[in-house]
């Protein structure tokens, strides 16, 4: 009996060390400070301490180091200027926050010459690093603004929030190869690993925003998020691929979602360059894609004709005045799966594309899923285009709404049109012919208004996701409506009484 009390003490004693060890707060290393007028070879360690630059940053005179876990403060109303990159190599486990510290809105990192392909102005060289609340100006040079181009080694669990990058060039004499945001290793085996780039703005680009892109084989990114950034105005020098957000090659497991995105050419292209390199696991969500110079959303351009193995779910997506395409799908897909579920477009085109287009593809099944979006077009041309009888074959569509204010012909199929009456007739029974009824085109507004024929038509996909492009809860109602939103509906009045 003495003994099983001794281990019952024991064991009690045992259980409240391992209690307050887990408890004590983890050691989070040293906190530095560095703002305009400081000491490089002071502590750093305090406003009054602050260093003029910190290690890593071009500049830097004194002897400290950096080690994991410690946090750099920049003082968030200062400039630190350089003319050749990178302007800050980074060390590994290091944050560096820009907005914290100081009275204003985020530390500038500026470039005043130099430039060229593989100069980066915040390079990624490690992992486990974090880059919060610091602005970019690239200075109108050619310059990759936070990248990991040269990294010589495996990367992961990056951080990139709150940043805004701007103001590239991409000369077209030589052909400098920039990026605002880039992701991927440049060489052989160089694997990155868990990125996120998360409420950044990046804009006034002279060749691609964020872009994710192994350079070739032996190089992979996994695990990639992309999330609340607005990307517009990319390749301002009038180069090949002035993408907002380019994903492409050995990529695996990849999220685009409550993003905008405008003023691109294509504004998303998912696609490969290396043949055998192809994206894998992509999904697309709630994200706003508008006002593309090109188009809005490519999938499967490449520089060969080999298929695309690739899997994508694109779903609660908002298109609107794309100039040429909204969604343009090229290539071989035999072996894809490419899912397109509840998405709305209006589509208001300044030049020769469709709403949806297929061209190019080839082989048997059906790699392509068209259900519950909404296509409306104002163009003279047709909604839906499959060049060929074999395109339109690829695709399992069903509870799609096509409309158009502008044509009598709302699909075609190797170069024969349909009407509006054949949408149902000949397409598709389950789908839908009529105006969504859209609260406001000219605020931008693409809910469907009541009485629309998209409400409580769609296919059920709860099997899939729940929610809509706001987060109500789908289905709202009988069934699922078609396109990216939910149609809200007048809750009852509660707290009535009947008075005598």
């Amino acid at each position: 009996m003495e003994k099983t009390i001794k281990r019952l003490l024991l064991s009690k004693l045992c259980l409240a060390f391992l209690i307050l060890t887990f408890a004590l707060p983890v050691w989070a290393g040293s906190v530095y400070y560095v703002k305009s007028g400081g000491d490089d070879n002071a502590a750093g360690t305090s406003d009054g301490t602050a260093w003029a630059h910190c290690p890593g940053l071009t500049g830097w005179t004194g002897s400290a180091i950096l080690s994991n876990s410690d946090i750099v403060y920049f003082d968030s109303g200062d400039t630190w200027t350089g003319s050749s990159g990178p302007l800050l190599n980074t060390t590994a486990g290091v944050t560096y926050d820009g907005s914290t510290y100081g009275s204003g809105t985020r530390a500038t990192f500026e470039m005043i010459g130099g430039g060229g392909t593989g100069n980066n102005v915040i390079f990624l060289d490690s992992s486990n690093v974090t880059i919060k609340g610091i602005e970019v100006d690239m200075g109108g040079y050619s310059y990759s603004g936070i990248s990991t181009y040269g990294a010589t080694s495996d990367i992961s669990n990056i951080l990139i929030n709150d940043c805004v990058v701007h103001n590239s060039s991409m000369p077209t004499n030589p052909m400098q190869w920039n990026y605002a945001i880039f992701v991927a290793g440049t060489y052989a085996n160089v694997d990155v690993d868990t990125v996120t780039i998360s409420d950044c703005t990046v804009y006034n680009i002279g060749h691609e925003g964020i872009c994710v892109y192994p350079s070739g084989e032996g190089r992979t990114a996994s695990n990639i998020n992309i999330q609340r950034c607005t990307v517009y105005d990319c390749g301002q020098d009038g180069t090949s691929h002035p993408h907002c957000i380019y994903l492409t090659n050995d990529i695996d497991t990849i999220l685009v979602e409550d993003c905008e995105l405008y003023g691109g050419s294509p504004n998303i292209n998912i696609g490969n360059k290396a043949s055998g390199d192809e994206p894998d696991n992509i999904t697309i969500r709630r994200n706003i894609i508008h006002d593309a110079t090109g188009t809005g959303l490519v999938i499967g351009a490449n520089y060969d004709s080999t298929p695309l193995n690739t899997t994508a779910l694109i779903y609660n997506n908002i298109f609107y005045d794309n100039s040429n395409w909204s969604i343009f799908i090229t290539r071989d897909l035999t072996t894809s799966n490419i899912q397109i579920y509840n998405n709305t477009i209006y589509h208001n085109p300044s030049g020769i594309g469709r709403a949806f287009e297929i061209n190019g593809s080839a082989g048997t099944g059906t790699p392509i899923v068209l259900k519950n979006n909404i296509f409306y077009s104002t163009s003279a041309l047709t909604v839906m285009k499959y060049d060929d009888v074999a395109d339109e074959a690829l695709v399992d569509h069903s509870n799609n709404l096509i409309y158009s204010s502008g044509s009598s012909n709302f699909y075609e199929i190797n170069g024969v049109n349909y009407s509006q009456a054949e949408v149902k007739s000949s397409w598709d029974a389950t789908a839908e012919n009529t105006d969504p009824l859209f609260v406001s085109v000219g605020s931008d507004n693409y809910r469907t208004g009541a009485g629309s024929d998209a409400i409580d038509a769609g296919y059920d996909l709860s099997g899939t996701f729940t929610q809509d492009y706001y987060g109500t809860t789908r289905p709202f109602g009988s069934g699922f409506d078609i396109g990216a939103y939910e149609h809200p509906r007048p809750k009852p009045p509660t707290g009535l009484r009947i008075q005598n």
